[in-house]
């Protein structure tokens, strides 16, 4: 099957190909982070065996590499994060598809963008044992593992990349999927959010905040 090229969706081949470049990322991040640390790794592509917790005020002794900047920026006051022995990660997308996922560049839409992105995080994801997630505008890829998992996001992914969601408010929905989000997934889970910029209010901020207290996001 050949891959679309147009740039006006992703087609599940051409996602099922970003298999590769997942594993160069990892590869890198792994060889990076051996050179200069010995133990469990941790980062956007943290290795199996600890996974994010919470975030606490910085304390001396602490790594640097660790410091939450989100919480930080909030508060005005240095926060570390704080990993714990892993239990069952989850690593999940929220695809945003009101009318604005329809716009973007020359060479590519921003809903083809987001698929994209989407798909090299599960499959690090997935290369790193995690249970995969996906939820757009009410449609849900409960978190599963293994090959069967990944070809279902995948499939969605390229799915929600060929057409936009016409609502009367797409902030509205966006926050639906936000507020959604935390009743599939355990603390510690990666999320990546995939949105439009005017699908975001204070309320989305509020949602992520949440999120960002009890996951990596």
């Amino acid at each position: 099957m050949k891959a679309n090229n147009t740039g006006l969706y992703a087609d599940v081949a051409e996602l099922l190909a970003l298999r590769s470049r997942a594993m160069e990322l990892l590869a890198g991040y792994r060889r990076r982070s051996a050179s200069r640390e010995s133990g469990p790794s941790h980062s956007a592509f943290r290795g199996r065996g600890m996974d994010y917790a919470e975030s606490r005020p910085y304390a001396p002794g602490d790594d640097v590499r660790h410091i939450d900047w989100r919480v930080t920026a909030r508060t005005g006051r240095a926060h570390s994060k704080v990993f714990q022995a892993e239990r069952d990660r989850v690593t999940a997308v929220i695809v945003d598809r009101s009318p604005g996922m329809g716009f973007g560049t020359r060479s590519c839409l921003k809903s083809v963008a987001a698929a994209r992105l989407g798909a090299l995080l599960a499959w690090t994801g997935s290369m790193e044992g995690d249970r995969l997630a996906a939820i757009s505008e009410g449609d849900v890829v409960p978190p599963t593992r293994g090959r069967s998992a990944i070809l279902r996001v995948l499939n969605a992914l390229s799915s929600w990349s060929r057409s936009t969601v016409a609502t009367s408010d797409p902030v509205e929905a966006f926050n639906q999927s936000l507020e959604r989000l935390p009743r599939l997934i355990r603390p510690g889970s990666h999320v990546l959010l995939l949105a439009d910029a005017r699908s975001v209010d204070a309320r989305s901020e509020a949602a992520l905040r949440a999120l960002s207290a009890h996951h990596d996001v």
